[in-house]
């Protein structure tokens, strides 16, 4: 189940970045800043969900040369 959650995190983190690319190349073709305000707002709602569960399931790494 971990690592089902955890690539579910990955993938809304993927989804999240394209969906801000998407806004930001929207921004030299559309006028309308709150159409493009809005996508990147949810695009950066679905990267930040992605990274909250990436970092709650994720394995870290832990440096040993200490």
């Amino acid at each position: 189940m971990k690592g089902v959650v955890f690539m579910l995190g990955r993938t809304l983190q993927l989804l999240g970045f394209i969906y801000v690319a998407l806004a930001f190349f929207s921004f030299f073709g559309v006028p309308d800043m709150g159409k493009m305000m809005k996508d990147t707002g949810i695009g950066l709602l679905e990267f930040y969900i992605g990274y909250y569960l990436v970092m709650k399931t994720g394995e870290r790494v832990e440096d040993h040369k200490k």
